[in-house]
């Protein structure tokens, strides 16, 4: 077969993604959402550079706090949870990285509340609510402090949730209530 006749198949056989696909997406979201938040630990230069991230940690905080999830609260949190994180990426000041975010958060799982509404139907994982709000904090702070390192650490692991959530869900066959591309996923 030619080689561009090959290529053109190759690229056909993309219309599927499997389960390595997405967990691999995921890992990949978390090394550049590390980066960011490397970057931004090294680039902000006064208290005032992080004071929107305050804000919007301040309100997921709040409403977390909530004594019950209503999906009223869960779509407060899911766009405070995507501000945050663009937030992050806003302040890297890096073109680059912000195209290669956009990239991999164009898949439907990929992006930083793709998992999250499986955590409002799924009330034992409420607790990776709170997981996620304390590396927010984490996160926060190593920036603030200018921990280069350990801000990106912890970014890195912070994606991990998603990760737990993905495997929690195709484990017990929910993946399809929360995932809005579940018609791409091969499992």
């Amino acid at each position: 077969m030619p080689l561009f006749a090959r290529h053109k198949f190759e690229k056909l056989a993309w219309h599927f993604f499997t389960r390595t696909d997405v967990s691999d997406a995921i890992e990949l979201r978390g090394l550049l959402e590390g980066m960011a938040a490397r970057l931004t630990a090294e680039r902000v230069q006064t208290p005032a550079d992080t004071a929107k991230l305050h804000a919007i940690q301040n309100e997921l905080v709040r409403v977390v706090q909530r004594r019950k999830l209503t999906i009223e609260y869960l779509e407060q949190y899911m766009e405070l949870n995507g501000k945050f994180h663009a937030e992050i990426l806003r302040l890297a000041e890096c073109r680059m990285l912000e195209r290669a975010m956009e990239h991999v958060c164009s898949l439907p799982f990929a992006s930083p509340s793709a998992f999250v509404r499986r955590q409002y139907l799924a009330p034992e994982s409420w607790d990776l609510f709170r997981i996620a709000i304390d590396q927010h904090q984490d996160i926060l702070e190593a920036i603030t402090n200018r921990e280069a390192a350990r801000a990106e650490t912890l970014a890195r692991e912070h994606a991990r949730v998603a990760r737990r959530n993905l495997e929690s869900a195709l484990k017990n066959g929910e993946i399809a209530k929360f995932v809005p591309g579940m018609k791409l996923i091969k499992l």
